[in-house]
């Protein structure tokens, strides 16, 4: 009886421990869904004319970013603008506060905007001549980050 239980026992531990894994649910760029006990692959997608100087480069002292004004304060600026994609943006920290970034933005934006919350980041949207931009002021250590995007 004590063997019978051992057997049992040791047959069914084992026969769960080759159950036992993860199993990843995958699916590929045609919507083909696999069951795999690996990871699934990253998708890479590919950007033409791309080129490793093109996606982010320093910023010229310039105090404007297709039709948007750069805080005078603004140090350290990213930009990326890459020709084959539609939108380009230039990032940037000021020693100002994020509420007083905002009150320039607000007062330097001419038209209707749009002023939407997430949690310590203020987001103002509007639309010059069809083209959508977009503002990102968002609080890191009482210095503003800032975010500027436009369409091309």
């Amino acid at each position: 009886m004590i063997i019978k239980l051992l057997f049992t026992t040791f047959t069914l531990g084992f026969s769960v421990s080759l159950f036992a894994g993860e199993i990843y649910h995958c699916e590929n760029l045609d919507g083909e869904k696999s069951f795999q006990d690996k990871p699934c692959e990253a998708i890479v997608l590919k950007v033409d004319n791309y080129t490793s100087e093109t996606p982010i480069k320093k910023s010229s002292s310039s105090t404007d970013f297709y039709g948007i004004s750069v805080h005078p304060t603004a140090m350290k600026k990213e930009v990326s603008d890459i020709p084959s994609i539609a939108v380009a943006s230039l990032r940037y920290i000021s020693s100002v506060s994020s509420s007083n970034m905002l009150t320039y933005y607000k007062a330097n934006i001419t038209e209707e905007y749009k002023e939407s919350s997430y949690g310590d980041t203020t987001t103002l949207t509007y639309k010059v001549d069809g083209k959508i931009k977009a503002i990102y002021v968002m609080d890191v250590f009482g210095m503003a980050d800032v975010t500027i995007q436009s369409e091309k």
